[in-house]
């Protein structure tokens, strides 16, 4: 399986949680991705995405949510549960292409 960091995202709202954040991406390798596509490719097996911890360098592992009633939407894991890394990183700036 490729692993992937993901160090900036893309917001629909500023005042969401999670469930706002659509692209994910890496700023220095100049790519984003879709919501959709990272939901597909962690579902299958294919591919991890994660966020770094700055503290302690630990990966937090990009994960699928799925509520009822709510569309999927993606958040970071690690051995003690849920984090919010993905709400703290940067905005993926205008050089960062979409590649899926």
């Amino acid at each position: 399986m490729r692993e992937f960091e993901v160090n900036c995202v893309t917001r629909l709202s500023r005042s969401g949680g999670h469930e706002q954040l659509t692209p994910v991406g890496h700023i220095a390798n100049h790519w984003r991705l879709t919501r959709e596509s990272v939901i597909r490719q962690v579902e299958s097996g294919a591919e991890a995405y994660y966020t770094l911890d700055k503290a302690s360098g630990e990966r937090c592992y990009i994960r699928v949510v799925r509520e009822t009633g709510h569309p999927p939407y993606l958040r970071t894991q690690r051995a003690g549960g849920w984090t919010d890394h993905l709400l703290a990183l940067p905005e993926c700036g205008r050089t960062c292409e979409l590649v899926g």
